[in-house]
């Protein structure tokens, strides 16, 4: 191999060979080319890397000072679009309607827990 890690002639032969063995048999077709393309296709439609606004509910338990800053910080992004509510089982139902797709909960003492170092 005359001091070379790598022959590119060996990896060459071992491209060709590998290449006439999955145009030779079926089933090698199938998992080098059709899985992968119908996983590209499947991941493909589940990922949604669209930034649209986002429906949210906020569970006020408290309505302290710092719970309403974290709420005006959230609803100020052009991200979150924000149902604030102090009623869970209103929220609940909103989330299994398909309006809301995510809960944030503040709970009662949320600015003793912000207050914590």
């Amino acid at each position: 191999m005359s001091g070379k890690l790598l022959s590119w002639r060996r990896v060459r032969a071992l491209c060709v060979k590998e290449t006439r063995q999955i145009v030779r048999d079926p089933s090698s077709w199938l998992i080098a080319v059709v899985i992968p393309l119908l996983l590209l296709f499947i991941f493909g439609y589940g990922i949604n890397l669209d930034s649209s606004k986002l429906r949210v509910g906020v569970l006020l338990e408290q309505q302290s000072e710092e719970a309403l800053d974290f709420v005006h910080t959230m609803t100020g992004s052009p991200y979150i679009d924000a149902t604030i509510s102090d009623n869970r089982q209103e929220l609940v139902q909103m989330m299994q309607a398909g309006r809301i797709r995510a809960l944030v909960t503040l709970p009662v003492d949320f600015d003793q827990k912000m207050a914590r170092p």
